[in-house]
């Protein structure tokens, strides 16, 4: 996917900034509109600079791998950045044509970027041993913006507690839990999903809860069997001591 601004090179311009929704890693592109020319003119100067540093010149990037150029139709030029990291924004990046140049900062915000969190993420299902009940953990490592998440359970979307978060630079380290009753099972479709600025589905750990419960149902039924041995074992006695007393009583009457 391929994100635009729009750079206008013309005197007494304004710039226009389109809020798309710019993720690390895709591609970012920077567009720069020549007033008064039908197309451009191949003799002149085309120039990019992100801040003091020249990163393309007439069509040669000094990093082939992170920039490309473009020409467009008509009167347009444009600048690619791929492969977009944290260190491409907050920054200001200008274009030339001949003598004109204009300037423009890429700015972030809630409304036009996503830091989406790690593909490792994963919501883990906990059981609690003493009361059976079930706790959801989410640690999102790396988000932006303040994510919203919630746990959908039979059709009812139920949102998660944030319990601490911590701002780093352009992204958030935020831990949420979601405190569910025991009705919950190890064959029940949970979702769990975030939205930033989309919504993005986070997968759902539950290996440490089935394995918890299975623990318990194995020490359940060993526990049903022990006591079952346990309530034969003294029904055995007790038959045998009663038989053993009324054997003793017939000898006495023998």
């Amino acid at each position: 996917m391929i994100y635009t601004s729009i750079i206008t090179v013309v005197a007494n311009v304004s710039l226009i900034f389109r809020p798309e929704v710019i993720r690390l890693g895709e591609t970012l592109s920077l567009i720069c509109t020549v007033a008064g020319v039908d197309t451009l003119n191949g003799g002149l100067i085309r120039q990019w600079t992100k801040g003091p540093e020249l990163i393309c010149y007439n069509g040669h990037p000094i990093n082939p791998n992170k920039y490309t150029e473009l020409l467009k139709n008509g009167n347009q030029f444009e600048l690619q950045i791929n492969n977009v990291t944290e260190s491409d924004l907050r920054c200001k990046y200008q274009c030339r044509y001949s003598f004109d140049t204009q300037t423009k900062g890429i700015e972030i915000s809630k409304h036009n970027f996503e830091y989406l969190p790690p593909n490792d993420t994963k919501a883990l299902m906990q059981t609690n041993e003493s009361d059976g009940s079930i706790t959801i953990h989410l640690h999102l490592k790396k988000v932006y913006p303040m994510p919203n998440c919630t746990v959908a359970i039979e059709g009812l979307r139920i949102p998660f507690d944030i319990v601490k978060h911590h701002r780093h630079d352009i992204y958030y380290e935020v831990y949420m839990v979601y405190q569910a009753n025991n009705s919950i099972n190890c064959n029940d479709n949970l979702e769990v999903t975030c939205q930033l600025i989309d919504n993005h589905p986070i997968p759902v750990d539950k290996e440490v809860m089935c394995q918890v419960k299975d623990e318990l149902m194995t020490y359940t039924i060993i526990w049903i069997c022990l006591s079952i041995c346990l309530s034969l074992a003294v029904a055995t006695f007790l038959l045998f001591c009663k038989l053993r007393n009324v054997h003793g009583n017939e000898e006495v009457h023998l």
